[in-house]
């Protein structure tokens, strides 16, 4: 508990200490619809309809109208207001990081890993600082579906199995990426009866749905488009900035389609593959949440910096659970990772490119900066050691996980 408390007060002292000294110009465009969204909102406006910046259930259109009346209120900013309540997630989620590790082992000593994952991470902090995102919160949520499904997994208790149901279902309440992991849950339901199965899909979906039905109600084609079948923004990493590479901008549109049906079709795979048989090792669990939130975005039509954070905190736990080669692995990839996705926030227009502020007189500035405005080319070609290294560290992980379910001794 000293370890935990200790890495939260880095943390939070670091992201404060930012917050602080900020510049005032430096923030992306997801703070900027932020503000709109705060100011709309208690206007009677509809940010699903007015505006292009709502993609998900209203969970953090709800939360941004209440630190919009608190930052009226008392005359705060209301960046200041978001970076606050975004460390204090930054914070629960590393005490959840924590609780993970130390229910799968209590022995290991992770302080380390811990601390340079997640309370220094200079993309996380930027994340927070100067995106202002909020994936997070889902994240958190994830976190805890894990820990509830391997508690499921060693004691049976049914109670277990439907609290991670519930955990994934407010995950999904926040946006709708952690369905991908129904797969893990329905995969360990086999020894439940129909009953709790059917009060497990309530809450696993409940939240989301009911949240969005009265939106739908009063503009089901808008609700349809934007929410329930958006598939992210294309970026410059993976298959998305490999087609804009090679085929230009529309091939992504014409792809999007194609790899939703992909996806239902693995998920729907994966869940008859973990129905049959189970993960035999409670680590797996983590790697294999894990890697298939990475090949949403890695094989998905959409990219953004915050899609590292969902798989953050799994990677730190199976960085402690897995063998040498794939730590070995892991430090290339985050290294990789971590150098693409800060010089982005330092150059890239959209989302604040902080070194225009901290450094304008740096030499390289004019030339980078156009660098990092050309998704098409340039920024593609940037990301491409990034997109390399994250398919073998996809391919690695995949190969463990199979391997241990044929010698669980691996």
């Amino acid at each position: 508990m000293k370890d935990a408390a200790l890495a939260v007060g880095i943390a939070v002292a670091v992201r404060l200490a930012l917050a602080l000294v900020w510049p005032p110009q430096c923030f992306s465009c997801d703070l900027k619809a932020w503000r709109s969204v705060a100011r709309s909102v208690p206007a009677g406006a509809n940010p699903y309809v007015t505006s292009m910046v709502v993609n998900w259930p209203p969970m953090w259109m709800e939360v941004l109208y209440g630190l919009g009346k608190i930052s009226a209120r008392f005359d705060w900013n209301l960046f200041t207001c978001v970076r606050v309540l975004l460390t204090a997630c930054d914070a629960v989620l590393i005490l959840s990081t924590f609780a993970l590790l130390r229910l799968l082992d209590e022995r290991r000593s992770v302080f380390r890993l811990v601390l340079l994952g997640l309370c220094l991470n200079p993309m996380l902090i930027l994340l927070t600082i100067q995106q202002g995102n909020f994936d997070v919160v889902p994240t958190i949520g994830i976190v805890w579906f894990v820990q509830s499904l391997i508690r499921f997994r060693r004691g049976g208790d049914a109670v277990d199995w439907l609290v991670a149901a519930a955990w994934l279902g407010l995950a999904t309440f926040a946006k709708t990426f952690p369905l991908v992991l129904i797969p893990l849950l329905a995969g360990e339901c086999r020894r439940l009866g129909w009953k709790v199965r059917l009060t497990g899909a309530a809450l696993c979906v409940g939240p989301a749905l009911l949240s969005l039905a009265p939106l739908y109600v009063l503009n089901p084609r808008r609700i349809t488009d934007v929410v329930l079948f958006y598939r992210g923004t294309p970026g410059a990493m993976g298959v998305s900035g490999l087609l804009q590479l090679v085929c230009g901008f529309d091939s992504v549109l014409r792809y999007a389609p194609y790899f939703t049906a992909a996806l239902l079709g693995v998920i729907m795979g994966l869940t008859a593959v973990l129905w049959r048989r189970p993960l035999r090792r409670d680590s797996d669990v983590v790697l294999l949440a894990a890697m298939v939130l990475i090949a949403v975005f890695e094989f998905g039509s959409g990219y953004c910096p915050q899609y590292w954070l969902w798989v953050t905190p799994l990677l730190i736990v199976a960085y402690a659970h897995q063998p040498p080669r794939f730590r070995r692995l892991l430090w290339v990839a985050a290294a990789l990772v971590v150098l693409t996705n800060v010089l982005s926030f330092a150059y890239e227009d959209l989302l604040g490119n902080f070194m225009i502020w901290w450094a304008p007189h740096f030499p390289g500035n004019t030339r980078l900066q156009a660098m990092f405005s050309d998704t098409l080319h340039d920024l593609v070609l940037l990301s491409l050691p990034m997109t390399g290294i994250t398919l073998l560290l996809w391919l690695h992980g995949c190969r463990l996980i199979a391997a241990a379910q044929t010698n669980p001794s691996q």
